[in-house]
């Protein structure tokens, strides 16, 4: 404590002047340092903001430029469709001579139906059904011609990645007769990329308003058909342009970035430099300054610590007579939670009033003994608590730190972080007293919990979402890899005829339809089953330990199930089917996602087989 003058006011020891002295040099010696990086590190990320703005804008022109080219070819190309495949392939053939041979993957034309009539490419064997590609489903519901830029596809036909720029077709009445389809590769806009100086870890991308990527560069891998979930130009509110900071979604780097906006085309351009990069510049003025710093303050300590030295004999005795006391005051004073303090040799606990309250007791209501923290542990969590413990008191770890529940008064659990220190030891190394803290972070915990229930968990109907199944299929798959002779099948279910339900009922009957097939889909589950929302009227499940013929029976007995629960809404009594495709996961799969194609390819045969049945893909 400040002793006391004789007319009352506080009177500094000699000690707390040098201390005090000491410190308001390195604080401003610190200050004037810590200025100066700061201001260099402020320059150089207003030189990469001005740099990515205008890559930005030119990055938008030429995009703009290319899907000007691809738009006028489509519109071109549409007047000389009349329904016959050869001579719009001489058509087509002359004016891809006038185009880089990278520009068009695919020419491809749907009839109203959905059915594909024409492709550049090889043509299938067997009708196919695009209906339910995105690109079909937003002209034959819109019904006025305009652009459309899908999010990435992989083409039945092709079987490669593209982006589908489309334009409806009509007749001379006006009426809807399809559509035209040009197919690009996603790495048709690398180009951009590759034309300019971005550091090795800067990104380029172009998203739809969605947050959808098309197109990314490096890495295209890891971000075809990702959506970007959180960005501030994804607000409609956002501006054309501007700047961001953000932790990468995709490959986890923290960058600048800065986007522009193509409204025309509802697209969104954003470029990235990693904040290392941009900061890379001022590294040796940071590192010399820094060193200066270090020099400077470490003078100054040793002058301050050998007068110090002098000043510290007069308080010796009083410090060494109080020590335990302070120590125990700034824990209480530091912590602001729960405090305990340990003696270990006597197994004996000194619990604060406030570790006692959070828990739901009075101060005389726990004792001051071990088991009194012991028992209120939860089971589950005890043998991990011990390991940390005991690794903390032998030695091994410099801190305890764990997080654990504990049961509240009332029978609740709370999760508290519970730390501590051993502060003495006997001669041997022994551990004779420990102090630590508990802090409640039920709060935390639950946040947790939610953010993961929303990261893994589609909005609408409740089961798993695409992110978070094709997660849980890779692990099936590498668990089948290691172990071949273990089972799992999929199934791919869509529901038959869902556009009438939408048509007929409206999109708010169509989603408690999804919401009805979904709760018998998880009713039919079993615990270790997996339900999951593909997209739209699609869904998959992953069994587990099941072969192809238990999963068969189990798609009739769905089929059956939904056909034998009509949905009720809105005073309609609703009869639903679904077709579903099978597939095993084999060793032989070179990726995960193979099994589910098979099982794609099994739910094609089903709908086109009279729907309201199972096909398994052997």
């Amino acid at each position: 404590m400040d002793s006391l003058t004789g007319n009352g006011h506080f009177r500094l020891r000699p000690i707390q002047w040098l201390l005090a002295l000491v410190a308001l040099l390195l604080v401003a010696l610190w200050s004037a340092i810590l200025f100066d990086i700061d201001r260099a590190r402020q320059a150089s990320h207003l030189r990469a903001a001005d740099n990515l703005g205008n890559l930005t804008l030119a990055f938008a022109k030429e995009i703009e430029s290319s899907i000007k080219t691809i738009d006028v070819t489509l519109v071109d190309l549409r007047e000389h469709w009349q329904g016959d495949a050869a001579l719009f392939r001489q058509a087509l053939n002359l004016r891809q001579s006038y185009l880089k041979d990278e520009l068009i993957l695919q020419i491809a034309v749907i009839d109203a139906q959905g059915t594909l009539v024409f492709s550049s490419l090889e043509s299938p064997t067997r009708p196919l059904d695009l209906s339910d590609r995105e690109h079909f489903r937003t002209h034959a519901d819109r019904r006025y011609d305009a652009l459309f830029i899908s999010q990435p596809v992989r083409g039945r036909v092709s079987g490669r990645w593209s982006i589908q720029f489309t334009r409806p077709i009509y007749d001379k009445q006006g009426e809807f007769r399809g559509v035209i389809a040009l197919s690009v590769p996603p790495e048709y806009f690398h180009r951009f990329y590759r034309a300019i100086q971005m550091p090795s870890d800067g990104v380029i991308s172009l998203q739809r308003d969605g947050g959808e990527i098309l197109a990314r560069y490096p890495d295209p891998d890891l971000a075809i058909g990702k959506v970007i979930q959180t960005a501030p130009y994804h607000s409609p509110e956002a501006a054309e342009a501007g700047l961001f900071t953000k932790m990468a979604e995709i490959d986890g780097i923290h960058r600048l970035y800065a986007w522009r906006k193509m409204p025309r085309y509802q697209l969104v351009v954003v470029l990235g430099y990693s904040v290392d990069s941009i900061e890379a510049g001022f590294a040796a003025q940071h590192s010399r300054a820094l060193l200066a710093g270090a020099a400077l303050s470490l003078l100054t300590l040793l002058l301050a610590w050998l007068r110090l030295r002098v000043l510290q004999q007069r308080e010796l005795a009083e410090q060494q007579l109080s020590e335990n006391e302070q120590r125990w005051r700034y824990a209480l004073e530091a912590a602001g939670d729960g405090v305990w303090d340990w003696q270990i040799d006597r197994q004996q606990v000194i619990f604060s009033e406030r570790w006692k309250s959070m828990l739901g007791y009075a101060p005389d209501e726990i004792a001051n003994r071990l088991d009194e923290w012991e028992h209120r542990v939860h089971p589950d969590d005890m043998p991990r608590v011990r390991k940390d413990l005991a690794a903390h008191i032998g030695g091994q770890t410099p801190i305890y730190h764990n997080a654990h529940r504990m049961l509240h008064k009332d029978g609740h659990w709370l999760w508290v972080l519970d730390r501590g220190m051993v502060l003495e030891r006997s001669p041997d190394g022994q551990a004779r007293r420990m102090v630590g803290t508990h802090t409640d972070i039920s709060q935390q915990k639950a946040l947790e919990d939610q953010l993961k229930t929303l990261a893994t968990t589609d909005p609408l109907t409740g089961v798993a979402n695409r992110r978070h199944f094709l997660e849980r299929l890779r692990e099936e798959y590498l668990r089948i890899q290691r172990y071949p002779e273990a089972r799992c099948c999929v199934l791919m279910a869509d529901l038959d005829h869902f556009k009438r339900i939408n048509d007929q009922y409206g999109h708010s009957v169509g989603d408690q339809a999804l919401r009805h097939f979904s709760s018998l889909l998880t009713l039919e589950s079993r615990e270790t089953d997996l339900c999951g929302r593909l997209g739209g009227e699609e869904f998959a499940l992953l069994l587990p330990e099941t072969d192809s013929q238990e999963a068969l029976l189990f798609a009739r007995r769905l089929c059956r199930r939904l056909r034998e629960t009509p949905l009720q809404a809105e005073g309609h009594s609703i009869t639903m089917t679904v077709s579903i495709g099978i597939s095993r996961v084999k060793p032989g799969d070179r990726q995960p996602e193979e099994a589910l194609q098979h099982a794609d390819n099994a739910l094609y045969r089903a709908k086109h087989a009279g729907r309201d049945r199972a096909e398994i893909n052997e």
